[in-house]
């Protein structure tokens, strides 16, 4: 059930394809998900920086990969308890 909209996702998202061959309203929905953000920072981590021309506007901004991820988990952690209260009262 959850396979289509992660594959969906991953292709989005820079993981399968370049960035740079997707339309600019592709790369603005694939920044809003994690999944974006955690593949920039692994690019980061284990590529030479001689990838960076490969990168959007040729940077890597890791400081707000983790903002980003940050947040989502901060999101998560507070919307956590309201859907399992939810699923708990069905």
């Amino acid at each position: 059930m959850l396979a289509l909209p992660s594959m969906l996702l991953m292709l989005v998202s820079g993981v399968m394809f370049p960035l740079e061959s997707l339309p600019g309203v592709v790369r603005g929905i694939a920044r809003v998900f994690p999944l974006y953000w955690q593949g920039l920072g692994l690019r980061v981590v284990f590529l030479p920086g001689s990838v960076l021309a490969a990168e959007l506007g040729h940077s890597r901004p890791l400081g707000r990969a983790a903002a980003v991820l940050g947040a989502w988990a901060v999101g998560g952690m507070v919307l956590a308890p309201w859907l399992l209260r939810r699923v708990r009262g069905r």
